[in-house]
């Protein structure tokens, strides 16, 4: 499934947070999808999701400056919550 040569040059200290950040990511799409549909359980994804962004926020504010990941991941990361946090709101369309 994984071919070790087409990830020989990513660094494997970065393989796992790039694997959860893509997770949460997701996964605060489908929640986004569930409250403009009103459908159950967003709520609780979005409340995932939102701990999630906020500790990946947290060590990219902490780590960017030496990691490379973080600092790129750290814009989407602000981005994300800025968008999570105006779906978590309840106002209706």
């Amino acid at each position: 499934m994984l071919k070790k040569n087409v990830y020989s040059d990513f660094p494997k200290a970065s393989f796992l947070p790039a694997i959860v950040l893509g997770f949460t990511l997701s996964l605060l799409m489908i929640a986004i999808v569930f409250k403009i549909q009103h459908w159950p359980y967003g709520n609780y994804m979005m409340l995932t999701a939102n701990i999630s962004l906020l500790v990946f926020t947290i060590l990219g504010v902490v780590k960017h400056k030496t990691t490379e990941f973080y600092k790129q991941s750290l814009p989407r990361c602000i981005f994300y919550i800025s968008m999570a946090s105006y779906w978590t709101v309840n106002i209706p369309l």
